[in-house]
């Protein structure tokens, strides 16, 4: 008798209504699809380029020289860093400092908002967990935080082994990377949010940049937070960005940390990871229809 085909199960895909919980274990049996997505955007984003995976280290780079330029120097902002710690610190350590907390999170708000846009080929046509396409796109700003990462551990040994910096290689520095694990939180939670209005509402692929880049200034990137008055650092930590941002700073040239600060950014950024997940899981049963 010939073979028969064996049978397979037949798997039915309906949209959900309303409030949905996520479903984990899915998540979990797409973790090689996130790491698949993730490598691929990793692979793509300097492809053809002349300088290929040097551009995540000349960006940031240049946008330290502009800010020692025309803050630093012009505007005085490293004689304030003297004034609000008593300290010779080099500006350019400092803002490089806030900088690679500021660009992986500015990076994963644009990654994760426009994950469903950019794959919208594979939303219309493919079942996969939709939570995958934002988790993955965070991928892309890590390699390039990953590699910024060594260059200011260089300019940190750089600024130390000079006498006339008040700047000395701690243990602290190793505990860099967790300000990138803590601001990851509200660039997803935030990026949730903006991916789901974004598949029904392209205007806000124009807003959010000028969102974001309102947020920059006051995150205490470019100036010291202990600049302005004490009841405005407190509200400045409402921003998530900003507790991260010190943290970086803590980890790098001790600057001082305000830990019930640090854990009202934390909080903030839990409450933006809910409702973003929350909003995601509600809004994901029309992507296929408008992506």
């Amino acid at each position: 008798m010939p073979a028969t085909a064996p049978e397979h199960p037949t798997i039915h895909l309906r949209p959900r209504a309303g409030w949905q919980a996520v479903d984990l274990p899915e998540l979990w049996r797409a973790r090689d699809l996130i790491w698949l997505f993730a490598l691929r955007d990793v692979k793509v984003r300097y492809k053809q380029t002349f300088f290929g995976y040097a551009w995540a280290l000349l960006v940031p780079a240049a946008q330290v020289l502009v800010f020692t330029i025309v803050f630093g120097k012009a505007l005085g902002v490293e004689k304030m860093l003297k004034e609000s710690f008593g300290r010779d610190l080099p500006y350019p350590l400092f803002a490089l400092a806030g900088q690679l907390v500021w660009n992986f999170f500015k990076t994963g708000v644009d990654g994760a908002s426009g994950s469903l846009i950019n794959n919208g080929h594979i939303v219309r046509k493919v079942y996969v967990p939709r939570l995958v396409l934002p988790i993955a796109s965070i991928g892309k700003p890590l390699a390039d935080a990953a590699v910024v990462l060594l260059l200011l551990l260089g300019a940190t040994l750089w600024y130390a082994a000079d006498s006339a910096w008040d700047v000395g290689l701690s243990w602290r520095v190793v505990l860099a990377p967790l300000a990138l694990v803590g601001v990851a939180l509200p660039a997803l939670g935030i990026g949730l949010i903006s991916a789901s209005l974004t598949v029904n509402f392209r205007d806000l692929q124009y807003v959010l940049p000028l969102g974001l880049q309102i947020l920059f200034y006051v995150s205490a990137v470019i100036y010291p937070l202990e600049v302005l008055p004490e009841h405005l650092q407190t509200l400045a930590y409402l921003n998530p960005a900003v507790g991260f941002v010190k943290l970086g700073q803590w980890a790098v040239l001790g600057l001082p940390l305000w830990v019930p600060g640090l854990l009202i950014s934390l909080a903030v950024s839990a409450v933006l990871v809910i409702v973003g997940v929350a909003w995601f899981a509600r809004a994901e049963r029309v992507f296929a229809d408008v992506a």
